[in-house]
């Protein structure tokens, strides 16, 4: 393949300005040798370190770059790799354990607290209960409640913590502690007697002391029914009043479940359970009685 006349041209201009730029480089070169000439001769030896000595040599130095300089060729990779592996060591693959460094004992800071009195550590059985469990204790401690004394600075406060009853399926009744002691020691004197009511079992049950005389009131028939519900189907819930018998005698609720297993779950469940305040009592009632309404006995 043979140049054309543009190559020709374009190689004949670049020839020419490098002859060009080397005979300026001479040229100058003969100037600077021809300016150091004239300054010995004119010094001598008592001549002063010229600042454009320092051109000079920053002159020679680039021009021996220039004319030293080439294109750079990276040598193979194998013997790069070579290179590598004679210059750094091998190592084993398996790391060595390192020793154990020996950890100083530093003790662990020791702040000063001030003085704090301490609460009472084992408190009874009773007054975990009248507390309603460990979280109305701490609560009370909290705010410096000690057993045996009163809430606030001349210990007119509490004593107990109050606990709240549920009454129906909507609502409760806050009791104050000295009630719910009174309800405990009820149930300690009283035993229960759940083993005789469950000897002749029917489908009635019979709740007593589950409201006073004169408590009830148009929804506690739709609510009693609707709780018991969970025992099992209830069929009828009937509420008797007794005018002038005792607070406890007074109001007779009358549950018939269809099947005889519900009502022994019924009368398992609500005897001698705390409602209100009251202890409910639950027992069977005479089916015949129940459906003639003879419900006075």
């Amino acid at each position: 393949m043979y140049p054309n006349e543009y190559e020709k041209v374009v190689k004949r201009q670049r020839e020419e300005r490098q002859r060009q730029r080397e005979m300026e480089r001479q040229k100058e070169t003969e100037e600077r040798e021809k300016r150091r000439k004239d300054r010995h001769e004119a010094s001598g030896f008592s001549r002063r370190p010229d600042p454009e000595s320092d051109e000079e040599e920053d002159y020679e130095r680039e021009r021996r770059k220039r004319t030293m300089g080439g294109a750079a060729i990276a040598p193979p990779t194998s013997l790069m790799e070579k290179d590598r592996e004679s210059i750094v060591p091998a190592y084993d693959e398996e790391p060595r354990p390192r020793p154990p460094m020996p950890k100083a004992a530093i003790p662990p800071p020791i702040y000063d607290e001030p003085e704090r009195p301490r609460s009472p550590t084992g408190p009874s059985n009773s007054f975990l209960a009248n507390m309603g469990g460990t979280v109305a204790h701490k609560i009370m401690q909290k705010y410096g409640f000690r057993e045996g004394q009163g809430l606030g600075k001349h210990e007119q406060g509490l004593s107990t913590a109050l606990s709240v009853e549920k009454t129906s399926k909507r609502g409760g009744k806050i009791i104050v502690g000295d009630v719910a002691d009174k309800v405990e020691s009820a149930k300690k004197a009283d035993p229960n007697p759940l083993t005789e009511i469950l000897k002749c079992p029917t489908k009635v049950v019979l709740l007593r002391n589950m409201v006073g005389a004169g408590e009830v009131d148009e929804d506690l028939e739709a609510e009693t029914k609707e709780e018991c519900e969970k025992y099992g189907k209830v069929g009828k819930c009937v509420i008797f009043e007794i005018p002038g018998a005792p607070d406890d005698e007074a109001v007779r609720i009358f549950l018939e479940f269809e099947r005889v297993e519900s009502a022994i779950k019924a009368v398992v469940d609500l005897n001698g359970r705390y409602f209100g305040g009251r202890i409910v009592k639950a027992c069977f009632y005479n089916l015949d009685k129940f459906r003639t309404l003879d419900l006075g006995e």
